[in-house]
């Protein structure tokens, strides 16, 4: 490859290729928060591909992203000329979380005898992020007291009615805010997101008016993400720990009320029994500082069908 990669570009019939961690799998962690079944939201998984319409430097750049094997480097396909390789490489290497190290969890999981077959078939995945932190958080408030696969389901339903397909609907995006506020709350309200329509909307209305960047919470500390995001209507703390580990990448906490977590614990370790959110809280607490990111893989097995019933 040639060193000097920024004014490169990529081109449909010469895929870039990136390297991955040993034994990653790029659809399996897709798929432990994508629902195969249930696309485009607006990332969409056919035929060992990936593909969606991403964010880099302000442009909507589309990219297909496919792996032969796990370990294998991803090709990357984009269509557009205008994003260098650099670019992108360092986009889908944070978006795909490829430098995140899991030695630690992995490891504390294996000296439980509970979690150690688990962790094993669960080191293959490393944390898929939301393109952006606006849609990171909006997610998050509509994920808010419904199943993951109601939520997904509402979500596909902005896509295809707010977003964007491109070339013959290969690929498709998230809405921007100035997008949902043109449409109105009418629409936003005809998705089916019920009471929390007027919070996505109002907060789509605040950053129209400059009134929050959700971008600029990338690298902050969860504290302070904690007092920028609280005082806003329809921001608790479940929907900040949510956005913490699904859009800024932020494993120092959990949401640790999710009932899908009390119920992954309870099936491991208490015949079925639900954990209490106080439970879940002392679990990760117990397992150190890997404590979060732990719950975060545990739940990523579970979607992908590692966790089997326990007598």
């Amino acid at each position: 490859m040639n060193p000097n990669i920024d004014g490169e570009r990529f081109k449909t019939t010469m895929p870039q290729k990136l390297k991955v961690p040993e034994s990653y799998n790029l659809l399996s962690s897709i798929h432990s928060w994508i629902l195969p079944d249930v696309q485009p939201v607006p990332e969409m998984t056919s035929g060992g591909t990936f593909s969606r319409s991403f964010t880099i430097n302000g442009t909507r750049v589309p990219l297909k992203i496919q792996q032969c094997e796990s370990g294998e480097p991803l090709e990357i396909e984009c269509t557009t000329k205008e994003i260098s390789k650099r670019d992108i490489t360092r986009k889908m290497t944070r978006t795909l979380n490829l430098k995140l190290p899991l030695e630690d969890a992995l490891e504390t999981m294996s000296n439980d005898p509970v979690l150690d077959s688990i962790s094993e078939k669960v080191s293959i995945v490393r944390p898929y992020l939301a393109d952006t932190v606006f849609e990171g958080l909006l997610k998050s408030i509509i994920q808010q007291q419904i199943s993951y696969r109601a939520a997904n389901v509402i979500t596909k339903r902005i896509v295809i009615g707010l977003g964007t397909g491109i070339s013959d609907e290969s690929y498709h995006q998230f809405p921007s805010a100035s997008t949902i506020v043109s449409a109105g709350v009418d629409m936003l309200r005809s998705f089916g997101i019920g009471y929390k329509t007027d919070y996505v909307f109002d907060l789509c209305i605040m950053i129209e008016k400059g009134e929050l960047d959700p971008e600029s919470l990338m690298g902050l500390q969860y504290d302070e993400v904690h007092e920028i995001l609280v005082p806003i209507r329809g921001i608790g703390d479940w929907t900040i720990q949510a956005l913490s580990i699904a859009g800024l990448g932020d494993y120092s906490t959990f949401p640790y009320g999710d009932l899908a977590i009390q119920n992954i614990l309870g099936k491991l370790y208490q015949a079925g029994r639900r954990y209490s959110k106080k439970e879940v809280i002392e679990f990760a607490e117990a397992k150190g500082e890997q404590g979060p990111l732990i719950l975060y893989l545990l739940m990523c097995a579970d979607a992908l069908g590692f966790i089997a019933n326990r007598p």
